[in-house]
């Protein structure tokens, strides 16, 4: 009686790299299951499994992470370039005095600035509108721990403790 040759490679990539148990594995591949789960133990595919599960979360994790940094980076440097040209704007005295007018001239319609003692306190309030939403988005950049940064913004929560025992009301004596 010959024995029945078994494609054990390509069943242990199959189950490793798959969500196939080793009972749905048998029995897509007619093969008893106690052969199936003794050469799987035999060969530690379980052990392989959670392997290549956590390689896969392992650089997942780090793709999302460097996402996450080249976002964060190109957010703060838009954030800098605006704080570099709200502070250029208020280095000229003169800035929230300017108002463009609309004058009449022989041509037609033409716009010209002017600038006047009145401050313009609509351009100061969205100033500084823009300056507190500058200032928020360095500071939530900024507070960001460098192992939330790392993680990509994963939050890896601690392990739960054992719910508390009541005391023990019965007493011997």
């Amino acid at each position: 009686m010959s024995q029945v040759q078994h494609d054990w490679p390509t069943l242990k990539t199959e189950y490793i790299t798959g969500n196939l148990s080793i009972r749905r594995l048998s029995e897509i591949h007619d093969i008893p299951f106690s052969t199936v789960k003794d050469r799987a133990s035999k060969d530690h595919w379980k052990t392989a499994k959670t392997k290549h599960r956590d390689q896969i979360v392992e650089k997942t994790s780090a793709q999302i992470a460097n996402k996450t940094a080249k976002k964060l980076a190109k957010e703060l440097t838009i954030a800098d370039n605006l704080s570099d040209i709200i502070k250029t704007a208020l280095e000229d005295n003169e800035q929230f005095q300017r108002y463009i007018v609309h004058v009449k001239d022989e041509e037609g319609n033409a716009s010209d600035e002017r600038i006047f003692r009145k401050r313009d306190m609509k351009a100061i309030g969205d100033a500084v509108k823009a300056l507190g939403g500058i200032v928020k988005i360095k500071r939530t950049i900024g507070s960001l721990s460098e192992t939330d940064q790392k993680s990509g913004g994963v939050i890896l929560l601690p392990p739960t403790l054992p719910e508390p025992q009541p005391p023990d009301t019965t007493h011997e004596g």
